[in-house]
Parts: structure tokens; C-alpha cells; sequence
């Protein structure tokens, strides 16, 4: 052989369990709108998944830039 772990020769990849159910998703996204490329699509699809979790009553979490509150700093706030 050629010096490999037999774990090597054994692998075999495993795909995530909605994977699939993400590819149909994707896919029916791109044939409603076939002018959006791969990352218009997939942030249609989180925010589809954002509005369906809010529906259901579960907690949401904002998302919180790094950079701080830029637009205070700008105007002159006290933050600055």
C-alpha cells in the first residue's frame, strides 16, 4: 500500500441529515427567482427561516456587530 491509516481507504462521507431538505428548498428559491445567485438565495432562505421560527414563538436573538454602534460615534454621541 501506500503507507496510508486503513480509516483512509474506509472513509466514507456523511451528509448532514437536512442537507437534502436544504437543496430542495435552495432549489424551489432559484426556480421562483433565476436572476439570484447562491448567496441572494441562501439569505432568502434564513430570513424564511427567521419568520417561521418568530411565528412559532421561539426567541431570536439580534445580531450584534462587532465594530459597536458606529452611527453614535458619528453623530458625536457619548458613546464615542
Amino acid at each position: 500500500m501506500l503507507d496510508q491509516p486503513r480509516g483512509t481507504q474506509r472513509y466514507q462521507p456523511r451528509r448532514p441529515s437536512d442537507e437534502q431538505r436544504l437543496l430542495r428548498k435552495m432549489r424551489r428559491l432559484a426556480r421562483q427567482r433565476p436572476r439570484f445567485g447562491a448567496d441572494r438565495i441562501h439569505k432568502l432562505e434564513r430570513i424564511e427561516k427567521t419568520q417561521n421560527a418568530r411565528s412559532a414563538g421561539l426567541l431570536i436573538t439580534p445580531f450584534q456587530s462587532k465594530i459597536g454602534n458606529v452611527v453614535s460615534c458619528v453623530e458625536g454621541g457619548s458613546q464615542c
